[in-house]
């Protein structure tokens, strides 16, 4: 995981970008190779283990606080419990409304307990 990516004022930014759980590694992995022959690969999809997600939402956490969204916030904690759990994660890239459809059912199709868009970037 290279922290510097996603990233805006210091913590993960999430706009334009698909995030994605999964129960075991296997499907994630699964799902990067699903993605990839829809010609999303490279830097448009990122991995996290559920190690890596837990150090990121707590440095994130640890950096900026409590998020003044409250909503925010509370996706954000069940994202950790998820990750407590052994979930792992892909977060894609998916600028648009339309991409942003088609990741996640891609991503259904691959075993994902969830899903979430997080707008998009135009």
């Amino acid at each position: 995981m290279n922290g510097q990516h996603n990233r805006s004022f210091g913590v993960f930014d999430l706009l334009g970008q698909v995030v994605i759980s999964f129960p075991t590694a296997r499907h994630a992995g699964e799902a990067v190779r699903a993605l990839s022959a829809m010609g999303l690969g490279g830097d448009a999809v990122r991995q996290y283990s559920d190690r890596e997600m837990i150090e990121q939402i707590d440095g994130d956490f640890e950096r900026v606080g409590v998020a003044a969204n409250e909503q925010a916030h509370d996706q954000v904690k069940a994202q950790r419990e998820l990750a407590l759990m052994g979930y792992h994660w892909l977060v894609v890239h998916a600028p648009d409304g339309e991409l942003a459809v088609r990741v996640a059912e891609v991503a259904g199709l691959h075993g994902a307990a969830r899903a979430q868009c997080h707008g998009t970037a135009a």
